[in-house]
């Protein structure tokens, strides 16, 4: 992805009326997915998420939509989050092997991918993470 090249903490969020610290006039926010070393390599990666119904399609770009989390009693904090539904996980064009189900939320709140808005960490189920190794290999052999 191309838009934002380069990209090094790029960061613009309008979330939530109630969250805006740098607001940008749209219910759109986007920043730089960092390696996970946090080195200086002016390799990059990026995430864009909009809440329109029919975005304008950018070549180059892929896109997917907001997922919504179950409401289970006790765990409303989560229905402030933001669910993306990912199908795979990708790096430097090659396809990480983590199964399916960890990547969407299941019908007891749990799981899934939550893009944090406050922050720039994405937190992913337990089990993306124990399979991290496999990120880490293919990041590393590019």
């Amino acid at each position: 992805m191309q838009h934002l090249r380069n990209c090094r903490w790029h960061y613009r969020v309008r979330p939530r009326p109630s969250f805006s610290p740098h607001p940008i006039g749209r219910q759109k926010f986007s920043y730089c997915l960092l390696s996970h070393l946090f080195d200086e390599t002016n390799k990059s990666s990026s995430v864009v998420l909009s809440v329109e119904r029919t975005p304008s399609k950018t070549k180059g770009v892929s896109y997917t939509p907001f997922v919504k989390n179950p409401e289970v009693p006790g765990r409303g904090h989560f229905l402030t989050s933001y669910y993306v539904g990912l199908r795979r996980i990708t790096v430097g064009g090659r396809s990480v092997k983590i199964s399916y189900r960890y990547l969407r939320p299941d019908k007891n709140s749990s799981g899934g991918t939550i893009v944090d808005s406050r922050t720039t960490f994405t937190y992913m189920a337990p089990g993306v993470r124990v399979h991290g190794g496999r990120v880490r290999e293919v990041y590393e052999g590019l």
